[in-house]
């Protein structure tokens, strides 16, 4: 650690400046909106923008569960805040278009994911293709990428990498499920972890 110490304070400076929050007078970098809007940032892209919550949502239609926070303007500090609640909906099958007879309310999932844990909100494919039946949703699932936890009225689903995560870290670290899933709740929320509502974890289906 020797050679570091003498460029430590430009390494606390670049580690500070990422957690800057924008200023009142920061409008959102895409549709240039009005000036004091609650905006917000994504972790997993580079260089990422501060966008309003519509923005946010349209960059990340295909990217439900990147990690985005919110700025809290009195208290100072970025939030996580799940993309769903900022209104993003993920239409299956149609290549992402919403289907002109699913149910206009979607689904919320609890997805355990790389990230940690997110509520994610579904919306179905209700029509048969010309020669095809009706997709079941947890065929719908499996093809987004998604392994869901029943068959039955799915409210819990794993991707298909933590999955395969868990089968490395199990075999080659001897992870056990239980360490596994703290693990994920604390990347989830590393201040609260015990507040995360878990309806479902590896070996606990539903």
């Amino acid at each position: 650690m020797e050679p570091f110490k003498e460029y430590r304070s430009e390494y606390m400076g670049g580690l500070l400046k990422s957690e800057e929050g924008p200023t009142e007078l920061s409008p959102c970098a895409r549709c240039g909106g009005p000036v004091r809007l609650i905006l917000y940032r994504c972790k997993q892209c580079i260089h990422p923008d501060l966008l309003c919550a519509g923005c946010m949502v349209k960059v990340h239609q295909n990217q439900p569960l990147h990690v985005v926070e919110q700025w809290e303007t009195r208290k100072g500090f970025w939030r996580r805040v799940p993309l769903s609640k900022l209104g993003l909906i993920v239409d299956l099958e149609h290549g992402g278009e919403k289907c002109i007879y699913s149910f206009p309310d979607p689904r919320e999932i609890m997805v355990m994911h790389e990230h940690g844990l997110e509520t994610v909100r579904f919306r179905f494919c209700r029509c048969g293709r010309e020669g095809e039946g009706r997709k079941a949703p947890p065929v719908q699932l499996l093809e987004a990428g998604f392994w869901p936890g029943s068959w039955e009225r799915t409210a819990t689903a794993f991707t298909l990498e933590v999955l395969q995560e868990f089968e490395l870290l199990s075999s080659h670290c001897h992870a056990n499920p239980t360490d596994y899933c703290a693990y994920l709740r604390r990347r989830s929320d590393s201040t609260c972890p015990d507040d995360l509502s878990v309806r479902s974890l590896l070996f606990r289906w539903r």
